[in-house]
């Protein structure tokens, strides 16, 4: 039979347990009727504050025209591009160079533009596009394209053979120096180019005179070009 420390500890358990139960129960209640409420308002508030997100004249033009710019070369050894690409329910684009305005295109009526962009600097340009469209105050502005121009050679450096060389050997070496980033080609072969710009590689030889032809040229399309003359006697 138990005593009464054994009964009284059991009421004080019992005791524990409904309190614990009570004030789990309103807990969840609460949770419920306005944690949950004010967790979600909570969340969205900060998304709005933090998140970005379109403003309300972004939103109207996705609604009512866009626009798509064709591939623009990241190179060029033109002071001049030519862009172009298809509009959809816009009246103006905008073109934008180095932060000045170059060009205005009325595209109400028309489902593709064109445009001539003049005065790239020597180095990197930006340029970006900007939709309007013409019965409210929505516009679209699109990423910044950057393009360098360039208008001079590469270097080329061709460190042997020396022109003219006779050999009694099948193949000769071809090494010499360029600047970085800008393609090789030896006798119209790829030549691979170290961190450094220094390129070499074999070539076979017939017997008699061999002609040897190196090329470089870089991103923008600007290149220099060597021809050497190998003689192959056995």
């Amino acid at each position: 039979m138990p005593t009464r420390l054994e009964q009284h500890e059991k009421k004080q358990i019992r005791s524990r347990l409904i309190t614990m139960a009570i004030v789990l129960g309103l807990f969840l209640i609460f949770m419920i009727t306005i944690g949950l409420p004010l967790l979600i308002n909570g969340s969205v508030f900060i998304g709005k504050l933090f998140g970005g997100g379109n403003s309300e004249s972004e939103k109207n033009v996705e609604a009512l025209g866009d626009f798509n710019v064709n591939e623009i070369p990241s190179a060029t050894n033109s002071a001049d591009i030519n862009i172009s690409g298809n509009v959809e329910n816009l009246g103006t684009l905008e073109i934008f160079l180095n932060g000045s305005k170059v060009d205005s295109l009325n595209v109400e009526k028309e489902q593709e533009f064109a445009s001539t962009i003049t005065g790239l600097n020597i180095g990197e340009n930006q340029i970006y596009f900007i939709g309007k469209v013409e019965s409210s105050s929505a516009t679209k502005k699109s990423q910044a394209y950057v393009v360098t121009f360039r208008n001079q050679k590469p270097k080329l450096e061709v460190n042997e053979p020396q022109d003219n060389t006779i050999t009694p050997r099948d193949e000769i070496k071809v090494a010499g120096k360029t600047d970085l980033g800008v393609s090789v080609f030896i006798n119209d072969s790829p030549a691979i180019v170290d961190s450094s710009g220094g390129f070499q590689t074999q070539v076979k030889l017939k017997e008699g005179e061999n002609k040897i032809k190196i090329v470089v040229q870089d991103s923008a399309g600007n290149s220099d070009s060597k021809e050497l003359t190998v003689k192959y006697e056995k």
